[in-house]
This record gives C-alpha cells, structure tokens and sequence, in this order.
C-alpha cells in the first residue's frame, strides 16, 4: 500500500508572525519554519502528473542552457513556458552574449586578466560603494562571487553550448578587415576597462555568418527537441511545492481553463522564466521611476518574485532593469513593444524635457538611458524627465529617416511624430498631444518657459556642434556614442551638426522603457536561490531575468543580458544535476 502523507495547509503571513512571536515583537531562536504546500492532485492521487530530475521554467537563452546542460550532466529535464511558442524574450534580442576571456579572444592574443575584468565589472555594477583600493573593490561577498562567477564560467558556457552542437561556433560582435573586434564595452571610456573590445560574440549559422536572438530560439529548441526533452508551452508555473523540510520538489503549473497540473523535480527546478516589465504593479513599487514598457514578451510579469517571496526567498536588485527609451506612444498602445529609440539617429537632433532643457547625451548607448528619466524635482515634485521630446529639423528627417524609432522612414507618414513651422507651432502639437494621454501618463505638461528654454538650448548646442566639444554632456566622446552620423559632416564632431533656423520642425515623445527588468530572487554563484538569512532554499535555482541580476545596475557590454542568462542557466543545471533525489513525503 502506498505510504499517504499528511495534507499540509499553506501558513498565511499571519500565522507566520503568530508563530514566530513577531506579532508581539519578540523573534524566536530557531529555524524558521518551512512553509509547506501541497495539491488535492498529489494527494488523492498519490502521483505527479509528470516528473523529471529538472524541471525548468522558461525557454529563453537561460533556461535553454539550464535544460541542456542539466541533460548533458545526466539529468532527465522537462521545460514548461507560459506562452504558447519557444523562445521568450531572447528571440527577439540581438543574441550576443558578453563573455570575458573567451576562447575566441585568446585565440586573437586579446589578454582579459581576471583582476581587472573583475575590477571593470564592479565599477560598473556597483557605481555606489566601488572601491579601487579593496581586494573586492567594496563589494559584499555575494555581490563579489557573482562577478567572479561570470569571469570563470561564460567562457565555458559559450564553448560547451558549441562541444554539445547547439551553434558551430561564435564571432566577434563586428570586427575591422583585419579581423579586429570593433564593438567596445558599453563603457569603453573608464580607465578600469582594460579590454574594451572581444567579450561580445555573436552565436554562428552553420553558413558561418553572424545569428541574433531569434537564432537562438531556433537552435536551442531543435538542440531541445533532439535530447527528447519535453517542452510543454501554455504552461504558467504559479506554485512552487515543497516538503515538509522547505525543500522544492516540484511545481504547480496553471493551463488554459483553469485546469492545473503538478510536476515533480526530483532534484530541482530552475527558473529561467523572465522579469517583470509588464507587470505595473511590480514596476510601481520597486523600479526607481516611471516607465511605460519594454520589449519583453507580454508573459514577462515577474511571476518568480510572488513565488519566490512565497518560498522565502530574499529579493535583490529590484529597482533596477536594463533600461531603454521608446517612442511613447507605441509603448501605450502596446506595452510589449520592440520599437525602441535608444540611440536616435541624425546629428542635428537633440532631446529635452519639460522645460525645454536638454536631458542628457542623445548619442549614448541605450543603456545609459534610463537615469535621465527618473530624476526627480522636490521643489515641484515632480519628474519633469519624465516624458522627454526628441526635437529635429527637416534634412535629419530627410537623411536619417528610418535610421532608428523616433524618426520614420522617407515619404512615411507616422502617427508619433508631430511637426510645425516654428518652435512655436511645434510646441503647441506637442502640448495638444499630452492633453489627449492624460487619462494614461496624468497631469504631465509643457512649462510655460519651454519655448524659450528650447530656443536657448538650440542656439547652445549649435555653438557646441561648430566647435565640437559639447561642454554640457560630452556627446561623441563616448566609443559607443551613435554610428548614425551624416555622411560628409564638415563639422569637427560626426555626431553634431547645427540645427536649422528654419522650419519644419518636428518631434516624438519619449519615455522609459527596459530590454525587461533584472531583479528577482537573490543566487549565490551555484544560482541557488537564498532564503533572507542567506541561506539556499533547497531544490530551487534562477537565471537570466527573473532574478537578482549578477550585473547588478550595470550593462558591461553588448550581450550583458544573454551572457548572465547562459551562464548562470549552466550554473544552476550543474549544480542541480549533482543533487540527490529528493523525497517529497509520498510515496516513491
């Protein structure tokens, strides 16, 4: 006779603080207790309705390599997503990935010393307490392990993704004739990067040209589907299980109807599932501003973070993502966008705000984008970035039309875009414009002065674009400041040239926006999930977006987001595959 275990009624917050004495403010000593879940499925059934040794959620770049390299460690694997097709929001990314001292640098003699990739990579994602002094450059040991983690194992996860044949190879992320990388590290301008250029590679087609993220789809799931790995889509994990010692030994996953199926993990499941970009509730109360979407995939609605809370899980980097700008408009009619504007094309453009004031170095690369947006005017109380006006004149509309979101292509009319004779008539657009979306961004409106500041900050940036020295932000200093430049610009700065004194002028609205959010759960350099006393909580392990990011606030490079995703998928697939099977308190 199978052995019945004893049915275990979820602990409310309430009962948690009632039994841990905090409700009358006294902690008890002790191990917390596990919170334990179970299904009227498991238990009259005594069964699964499917196991495996790991269970993987999502089917983006981290949850691909989560599957197949659990598999090829000898582990049975099941994947399940959400959405009714494979891929998640790495197909439809540029599918670099940001890997230091790869094999495909060393064999072009580019030297990536650990010290000072690490010493890069702190300085990056840890702007706030770096120190170039420390042996962990001020970093906590978690934070520092992560770093450490990425440096020693991406390279091994782009090469193995290559041995198991799921790509024949990778390349530079562009390179000059003479076979020199040419992409830069997003932030190529700091003394700390020492080798600015070779971490980000480009997965090759078997033609060997150069792939994106929707090569990555493609090939991961057939490298998938040839390991017979299941892949069950429209399947949205909303529970995690876990037995009577808080260990997680399966999933509860929700289908279409409302009909709901459990899944055992024998040895752990591994989240690869997303962020939570399209979740407003998520974005309201723990990103550090207002945005108003992303080009994550609409199944992008942080999921992990309620379950993960759930489990006991500490949560990191939640007010960070990486950041964008979108045409704003495009962003309300559909959150879920891939029309973004991170890096507007022409050169005599630029972008202000409220009162007319420029809000930054239009030309920076995308993920510098996001802090503009949020700064914050206590005197008003306000955020007067908050919505912001690319502003360009007729040859930049004529030149670079379709060049980048915020400026359609020649003879194409587009419904964002507004347009005057004057500044004047120009601002008049824009303020009827922001009336009509009221109900959707609130009472957010032109200053009176914006006329006047725009004119000001037109006639300045012209001055700077004869001299070529942009005294306020640096625009065209930068190595991955835009491409997008006019072709014979006899001007000393490629990414500057005077804005005409005649009309038509024209505009788009801008906004905030992420590639998807990068907080979630908190992982230890195993990517096994840590309870709030830094402890993992057994059987559990996260990936890619959904969790906290090893990146922290920064964006090291191209291929910042897949880099981290594949690496910590293989990561946690080798640690799961070593664990032993699990009892989950039925029968086995």
């Amino acid at each position: 006779m199978a052995r019945r275990s004893k049915t275990r009624t979820p602990l409310t917050r309430r009962d948690f603080l009632k039994a841990s004495g905090t409700g009358s403010g006294a902690l008890l000593a002790g191990a917390v207790p596990a919170i334990a879940f179970s299904t009227a499925t498991v238990q009259a059934q005594q069964s699964w309705d499917r196991e495996a040794d790991v269970v993987v959620v999502g089917s983006g770049a981290a949850a691909a390599s989560a599957a197949l390299f659990a598999h090829e460690a000898g582990a049975q694997v099941v994947m399940l997503e959400k959405a009714d097709t494979y891929g998640g929001t790495t197909a439809r990314s540029g599918g670099a990935v940001w890997a230091p001292n790869n094999s495909y640098m060393r064999k072009k003699g580019l030297a990536d010393p650990k010290a000072d990739c690490l010493r890069y990579m702190a300085r990056v994602s840890y702007p706030q307490i770096y120190s170039a002094k420390d042996a962990k450059f001020g970093l906590p040991d978690n934070e520092y392990a992560l770093l450490e983690a990425h440096y020693d194992h991406a390279g091994e996860a782009v090469d193995g993704l290559v041995q198991i044949g799921v790509f024949p190879g990778f390349d530079f992320f562009g390179v000059e004739d003479d076979g020199t990388p040419i992409v830069t590290d997003h932030f190529a301008h700091l003394a700390e990067d020492k080798a600015p250029r070779g971490r980000s590679l480009l997965p090759l087609r078997d033609d060997g040209t150069r792939g994106n993220g929707g090569l990555w789809a493609l090939r991961t799931k057939a490298a998938v589907e040839s390991r017979n790995i299941p892949i069950l889509t429209g399947h949205r994990v909303s529970r995690l299980l876990q037995n009577g010692r808080g260990e997680v030994v399966g999933v509860q996953a929700t289908l279409g109807g409302g009909k709901t199926v459990t899944v055992r993990a024998r040895k752990g499941v591994i989240f690869g599932s997303g962020g939570f970009t399209h979740d407003p509730e998520l974005c309201l109360h723990y990103l550090r501003g207002p945005i108003f979407g992303g080009c994550a995939v609409p199944t992008n609605e942080g999921d992990f973070v309620r379950m993960g809370i759930d489990a006991g899980a500490a949560l990191a980097n939640m007010n960070n993502a990486w950041w964008n700008a979108l045409p704003l408009e495009a962003a309300l009619k559909l959150r879920s966008t891939t029309n973004l504007g991170g890096q507007p094309g022409g050169d005599s453009m630029i972008t202000v705000n409220r009162f007319g004031r420029r809000t930054g170095n239009e030309k920076i690369v995308w993920s510098g984008k996001g802090d503009a947006f949020f700064w914050y005017d206590p005197t008003t109380a306000t955020y007067p970035n908050m919505v912001q006006f690319g502003i360009y004149d007729q040859f930049t509309r004529e030149r670079f039309g379709g060049s980048s979101a915020p400026i359609p292509k020649p003879g194409v009319d587009s419904p964002f875009v507004l347009s005057g004779n004057t500044l004047e008539e120009l601002a008049a657009a824009i303020a009827q414009r922001l009336a009509s979306l009221a109900a959707q961004i609130g009472d957010f409106t032109l200053a009176d002065t914006f006329v006047a500041g725009l004119k000001e900050e037109i006639a300045r940036f012209n001055r700077f674009a004869e001299t070529g020295k942009d005294l306020d932000f640096r625009r065209g200093e930068g190595p991955m400041d835009s491409t997008a430049r006019r072709d014979g610009n006899d001007k000393p700065n490629p990414t500057m040239y005077p804005i005409s004194d005649k009309g038509p002028y024209y505009a788009v609205l801008i906004g905030a926006g992420t590639l998807d959010t990068n907080g979630g759960p908190k992982i230890n350099a195993s990517a096994q999930v840590l309870d709030t006393r830094d402890q993992p909580i057994p059987g559990l392990y996260g990936a890619g977006n959904c969790i906290g990011s090893p990146a922290g606030q920064g964006y090291w490079g191209h291929g910042g987001t897949i880099g981290p995703a594949a690496t910590f998928g293989r990561q946690a697939a080798l640690h799961a595959a070593s664990q032993p099977v699990r009892d989950w308190g039925g029968s086995d």
